[in-house]
């Protein structure tokens, strides 16, 4: 069990991507003191920063958590500009009690 652990892992997490409503969509994401908004193809979203979790910075993007099993991936190659990595990273050190950089 402990080696078939993994693969069913990645497994469920492929699947509950290709489930995203967001899977394969151009949006955009926007942060300010009152949240995220997202808006995509087909949906708008804006989502209070009490309903984040906890966020991780990872050299390449910022990863926010919505509990458990949602996510949201912020690249830094998506973003318009430095200042904006930055700014995003400010926000969500400001508003994530649970924020730390990897």
């Amino acid at each position: 069990m402990l080696l078939a652990g993994w693969p069913i892992d990645k497994w469920v997490s492929r699947r509950r991507f290709r489930k995203s409503p967001f899977h394969n969509d151009d949006i955009a994401l926007s942060m300010s003191d009152n949240g995220v908004h997202i808006v995509g193809r087909d949906s708008e979203v804006k989502i209070g920063w009490a309903t984040f979790t906890k966020a991780r910075r990872f050299k390449d993007g910022l990863l926010l958590f919505q509990g458990p099993a949602y996510f949201n991936w912020l690249p830094d190659s998506a973003a318009v500009d430095a200042a904006t990595v930055t700014s995003a990273q400010e926000l969500a050190r400001s508003h994530i009690k649970d924020y730390c950089e990897i």
